[in-house]
């Protein structure tokens, strides 16, 4: 008879008083934007244009807003992706509950901006640095279930996740020989379980 499961709260909606979100590029959806170029055939050049790009699509998105102080930096991250973040006074209505403007944005700019320039490369945007933060919040509750089924034995299931928090989990746990994660259920309720070797 197995033990029972044991859950793990990842209620990570706010950080420091800003709400969050996590980093995930998004691929544009339709078949004319998909007809241009992968990733690994964009040049660097591509890539500065694209940026370009992706800043004006963001400052016509954030006119909407009505926000007057606020710079966005670019850099690249862990994986090669190109990152804008938006810095200011009052992010906090860029954010939304739980993330949910900041990802509305995150997949309107971001197909905008490589649909205008023709090539496919992973975009992210963020806000106040706020997905990063939460990407670093996934990683601590995925070790932190890590350790717990370990020292109990049991599978932890965490709570339901969007799907690049899973994937985050995913990757943060895929070196730990003592555990293996499986993603179950459907919709929003798609989670992942932490499950201790044998």
């Amino acid at each position: 008879m197995s033990e029972p499961n044991e859950t793990i709260d990842t209620d990570i909606a706010s950080d420091e008083g800003v709400s969050e979100e996590a980093n995930e590029s998004i691929e544009p959806t339709n078949a004319d934007s998909r007809a241009g170029r992968e990733a690994s055939a964009v040049s660097d050049e591509e890539i500065d244009t694209l940026a370009d790009t992706a800043k004006e699509v963001l400052e016509e998105i954030l006119a909407f807003f009505r926000l007057e102080d606020y710079e966005i930096d670019e850099f690249e991250g862990d994986e090669g992706e190109l990152i804008l973040d938006i810095a200011g006074e009052d992010m906090n209505r860029l954010i939304g509950y739980h993330g949910r403007t900041a990802e509305a944005l995150q997949v309107v700019a971001a197909a905008i901006a490589c649909r205008r320039c023709g090539v496919y490369y992973p975009v992210t945007i963020d806000v106040a640095g706020y997905k990063h933060r939460r990407k670093q919040k996934v990683i601590d509750i995925a070790q932190d279930a890590a350790e717990r089924a370990i020292s109990t034995g049991r599978e932890i299931t965490l709570k339901p996740m969007n799907p690049a928090e899973r994937r985050q989990v995913h990757m943060a746990l895929s070196e730990v020989a003592s555990v293996t994660t499986e993603s179950e259920g459907r919709g929003d309720y798609r989670h992942v379980v932490v499950v201790p070797a044998e």
